[in-house]
């Protein structure tokens, strides 16, 4: 028994000292890792460039078109004809060959505005992967944040193991000490070796709990930068200048859902537009540049070359689809005031979010008072426990409670500091103020 106690002494001993080695990470240098490496973000990055490039004049419709074409062509045929009043005529091989080509331009002059409307519904639509690509970010940092509490949380219940069975090992040593001098029965002896395997074995797991947690930080960065022998930044500050009616107001300008929803709306009327556009006639200008020449060994017309330009003006106007026009519109109107619902029960919905994240955040700040007042009491319960232990007033069982007690009330009161800076972040995320933080 001596023996284990010695080497998990100097197990821990070498363990505190990889911790003063170790790098300390801070939460922003986790969030800047992920936003440089974090699969979905470069995935949304990608989308948002594809929305990018199609939000351009050329892509509308607005530019004019250019095709440049070329051919040539090239045959033997042999021929025997027979006629009435001249000699028969015969050829082997007689050759031809033709060649061409032509320069054309055309131009959408005009067709109920189409271009101009399908360019602004492409940059809505950019505007809206651009706004894809900060929910994506949101979404990807509240994750972030979430498991590097995680963490945090996994290596405060680390040191609290450790000050358990260091407690534990305490106790052990006094137990067999005192059963040296006939004051405590084996009995006695194999409780307390049984409390200390049980913390030895808790130590254990919160240490493979820790490295599960990294792992999963690592796969939400999408890269491995977190090594088991780093440790999280420690520090809980909480925001002094939290005021309810002022976050409201920023969340009903900068909350990502509602901005989605107004520019849904923008998209709409974009489609009502181009389902009107059927209704207006389509000019298109077109001119064009063509040089042709043909030869021939055999026939009346032995070579012909052609070369010259136009130019022309076409027009054109449904006078009836079977009201197919009226229909698209009508779905188009309709449509957009979905979209009008939709912004109404977003504004509405941001509201009651808010609110319930506020109490959350009220909530949990008020719990950690109490969290620390049990902290305090419970500490001073388990030293009173000790001393009486050593004196013989309380017994090892009573020590076992007042080390749980404890070691509870640190866990209850780290787990109410995490979420009061979990509620703080979901408060921000709501009130689109997460991306500015």
């Amino acid at each position: 028994m001596k023996i284990k106690a010695v080497i998990l002494f100097f197990s821990l001993f070498l363990f505190c000292g990889q911790i003063s080695a170790q790098n300390t990470i801070t939460l922003e240098q986790v969030i800047d890792l992920a936003a440089r490496h974090n699969f979905g973000l470069r995935i949304s990055t990608n989308n948002r460039q594809a929305a990018q490039n199609n939000a351009t004049w050329g892509n509308a419709g607005l530019l004019p078109r250019v095709d440049l074409n070329g051919n040539f062509n090239f045959g033997e045929s042999s021929t025997k004809s027979e006629y009435a009043a001249i000699p028969p005529i015969e050829t082997q091989g007689a050759g031809s060959r033709t060649y061409g080509g032509n320069i054309g331009a055309s131009y959408v002059l005009f067709d109920g505005l189409r271009g101009q409307n399908t360019f602004k519904k492409a940059q809505s639509n950019f505007r809206l992967s651009d706004l894809a690509y900060r929910q994506e970010f949101e979404n990807t940092m509240v994750n972030v944040i979430a498991a590097y509490y995680e963490w945090l949380r996994l290596q405060e219940n680390e040191k609290i193991a450790a000050e358990r069975l260091a407690i534990t090992q305490a106790q052990l040593r006094q137990t067999e000490g005192k059963q040296r001098y006939g004051q405590a029965t084996e009995a006695n002896r194999l409780n307390a070796l049984t409390a200390y395997n049980a913390d030895s074995t808790a130590l254990i797991r919160s240490r493979l709990t820790i490295r599960k947690a990294i792992l999963n930080l690592n796969t939400l960065i999408g890269k491995k930068e977190i090594n088991e022998s780093d440790i999280a930044a420690s520090e809980l500050s909480l925001r002094p200048d939290f005021d309810f009616e002022k976050l409201l107001e920023k969340a009903q300008q900068n909350n990502i859902n509602l901005l989605q929803a107004l520019n849904n709306i923008s998209v709409a009327d974009y489609d009502v537009k181009l389902a009107r556009a059927a209704r207006f006639p389509r000019v298109n200008l077109s001119a064009s540049y063509a040089i042709s020449d043909q030869a021939n060994e055999l026939g009346f017309l032995l070579s012909n070359q052609n070369q010259g330009w136009d130019l022309g003006a076409t027009a054109a106007y449904n006078l009836y689809n079977g009201s197919q026009t009226a229909t698209r519109v009508k779905n188009a109107k309709l449509a957009r005031d979905n979209q009008e619902i939709a912004l109404e029960q977003t504004r509405f919905l941001i509201e009651q979010d808010l609110l319930n994240a506020w109490l959350d955040y009220e909530n949990n700040k008020s719990l950690l008072a109490i969290g620390e007042n049990n902290v305090t009491i419970a500490k001073q319960s388990l030293d009173r426990t000790l001393r009486a232990n050593r004196s013989g007033q309380a017994s090892d069982l009573e020590v076992r409670d007042a080390q749980r007690a404890y070691a509870q009330a640190q866990n209850d009161l780290l787990t109410t500091q995490l979420n009061v800076k979990l509620s703080e972040y979901e408060v921000l995320r709501i009130a689109g103020l997460l991306v500015e933080e």
